[in-house]
């Protein structure tokens, strides 16, 4: 074999290799096209269909249907899709869904250990909630349970969705999943909404973003049960006075526009305690006067709560009721 031979062997062997990057490169691009798919779901947040748009046209990947009480018609197995009944993830090997404070069994309509927070108000008036198995109080069409303690009415309107969109939106803003507590705020903001509607005329002519109104009076922090106005917040915030000394065990720092709960009274950090395992505990003296005003528009709810044998007095604030109280808290 002469010189010549074996450089137009060599150059030939260069070609092959370069040809295989570039059919393997363009092969690699194909094979990570991203196929966009989409989730549709029905009132109680159940995932439903899940389709997607291949040339322009859509196509129903997969469909699903549930009991009342979640348990799937006709399965898909395995489940090709983790978020199925109510939005909460479903584990494909048990087939309980993950509720957040506990797991749920759909095929006995029960969950498999007891609500680890009891309201005791609530329980008097709703025999249904005594029974710390039972799902929504045994009425899957009317209500949904957002994070496996809490029954919720399934709400509409517009203060259900400015309220939802809002809590979606600080979700997101603070590297969250979406979806918490949506359904908590959305049913707040149902009431919120029929509040408003009956105060129509006296808010003529007034913008009212996500549960804010702004008037010729200043603005105004609407709640479930009415609305302050900021400056009146602010005054009894800085008012000199009495406190009310609460706690909370947090993973994080309390934060403005967050929810935040919050025990106070005799057995506060046992309550504490028993919400979180982990985290740090946060101590505040927060003004009884700022208390009373956002008490007043229902911007926290106060109530005596039962949480794995230990009883206390519980305050939760809304989201938009936090700007005013987080400043108080202390890491301990």
């Amino acid at each position: 074999m002469n010189g010549r031979t074996v450089m137009k062997s060599a150059r030939l062997g260069v070609a092959a290799v370069l040809a295989f990057v570039f059919v393997s490169e363009g092969a690699l691009a194909q094979s990570t096209t991203q196929v966009i798919e989409y989730y549709h779901t029905d009132a109680l947040g159940s995932v439903r269909a899940v389709t997607k748009q291949v040339n322009g046209q859509w196509q129903a990947v997969a469909r699903y249907d549930f009991t009342p009480f979640g348990e799937e018609i006709v399965p898909q197995v395995p489940p090709p899709y983790k978020r199925l009944f109510t939005g909460h993830e479903r584990d494909a090997e048990t087939g309980q869904d993950y509720f957040e404070a506990r797991y749920y069994r759909p095929n006995i309509g029960r969950f498999s250990t007891i609500d680890p927070e009891l309201n005791i108000k609530d329980a008097l008036v709703d025999p249904q909630r005594w029974n710390r198995y039972a799902y929504v109080t045994n009425n899957p069409l009317k209500y949904t349970d957002p994070d496996g303690r809490n029954p919720l009415l399934i709400a509409g309107g517009i203060g259900a969705a400015v309220y939802g969109g809002w809590t979606i939106y600080q979700n997101v803003s603070h590297g969250q999943p979406w979806y918490n507590n949506v359904g908590v705020e959305a049913t707040k903001g149902l009431v919120v909404g029929l509040t408003l509607g009956a105060a129509g005329p006296a808010l003529t002519s007034t913008e009212i973003p996500l549960g804010i109104a702004a008037t010729g009076a200043g603005e105004v922090i609407a709640g479930p049960y009415g609305q302050v106005t900021r400056e009146a917040l602010e005054r009894a915030a800085s008012s000199a006075g009495s406190t009310v000394e609460v706690v909370t065990r947090l993973t994080s720092a309390p934060q403005a526009g967050r929810a935040l709960s919050a025990a106070g009274g005799q057995g506060a950090e046992a309550l504490a305690n028993a919400s979180r395992s982990g985290g740090t505990l946060f101590l505040a003296q927060i003004p009884s006067a700022l208390l009373k005003a956002l008490q007043s528009a229902g911007l926290v709810d106060v109530k005596t709560t039962l949480m794995n044998g230990a009883v206390s007095t519980e305050y939760r604030f809304l989201p938009n009721a936090t700007e005013f109280t987080v400043k108080y808290f202390e890491k301990q």
